[in-house]
């Protein structure tokens, strides 16, 4: 019987200071919603942006910017974006974790290409008072820009017209 009730006050310890590590972390972490092109003209060009959104995703992690979410890579997983409801139900669950990021970091690469989706991402995050950090990903190197978009962003999503 000791043994037992010994057992369970190590399990209640651990779970405890288990749960007091998660809440640290998550008052420190910050949330970052990862924002980059998926759609692709063909299934090469689709891998490519999954593999960029893995690359952007490791160097958010990787600076310790906080906890990266790229949504065009969890929801892929069990959704397929060539369908359109399933489509529509994975932008709508990604805004679900845009509203409650502390930032958004909108990767554009070598292409230049702002897609609708990454527009309408930034839009929200700007109404939404959630900054804005635009990174250039051009050679394999990925470079911040100097200023948050929310300070320009008239401007900038003026030239990301496609």
């Amino acid at each position: 019987m000791c043994e037992i009730a010994l057992k369970c006050y190590h399990f209640d310890n651990i779970h405890g200071i288990m749960n007091k590590r998660i809440e640290r972390m998550t008052s420190i972490m910050k949330r970052i919603f990862i924002c980059s092109r998926l759609r692709g003209r063909n299934q090469k060009e689709l891998d490519k942006h999954i593999e960029q959104a893995r690359i952007f995703s490791k160097y958010v992690s990787n600076k310790n910017y906080g906890a990266p979410f790229a949504p065009h890579l969890f929801y892929p997983q069990f959704l397929d974006d060539t369908v359109d409801f399933e489509r529509k139900m994975g932008i709508d669950s990604g805004y679900a974790y845009l509203v409650v990021s502390d930032a958004l970091f909108a990767f554009i690469d070598e292409s230049e290409i702002v897609s609708e989706g990454m527009r309408s991402e930034i839009q929200y995050a700007v109404d939404h008072g959630i900054p804005v950090y635009p990174y250039q990903y051009t050679n394999g190197r990925i470079k911040p820009k100097k200023r948050l978009l929310n300070e320009w962003k008239d401007s900038w999503l003026k030239v990301l017209e496609v």
